[in-house]
């Protein structure tokens, strides 16, 4: 996991935190961090989501011009979606902060 440990460290957060995070032990992340180890592509894809990065910069098959640009894409999106957002009525504003809670409730369940 070529980029783990950046990502990690750029975040400022622990191996603790993250491990705790993801379900793991502490342990198996340093594994992932020194190669001795990989997690399944399910930890992979939850590790790229909370980071904001693709699964091939995570694992180090993507440079870092294509994470400058993921990472501009979704910054695109975003202000897209917020822009779309701001024109809604305060009902459908409601509804959308409602439905984004119930996403963020399951995902932490899974």
């Amino acid at each position: 996991m070529n980029n783990l440990v950046e990502l990690r460290k750029e975040n400022t957060m622990t191996q603790k935190a993250l491990s705790e995070y993801l379900g793991i032990s502490q342990g198996n992340l340093c594994d992932w961090e020194k190669g001795r180890s990989e997690p399944d592509i399910a930890t992979l894809i939850k590790i790229a989501n909370y980071f904001g990065v693709s699964v091939d910069f995570l694992v180090g098959n993507a440079d870092y011009e294509g994470f400058i640009k993921y990472r501009e894409d979704n910054c695109n999106n975003a202000s897209d979606i917020l822009l779309q957002y701001n024109t809604l009525s305060i009902y459908d504003k409601e509804l959308v902060q409602s439905l984004i809670y119930r996403l963020r409730k399951n995902h932490e369940n899974k």
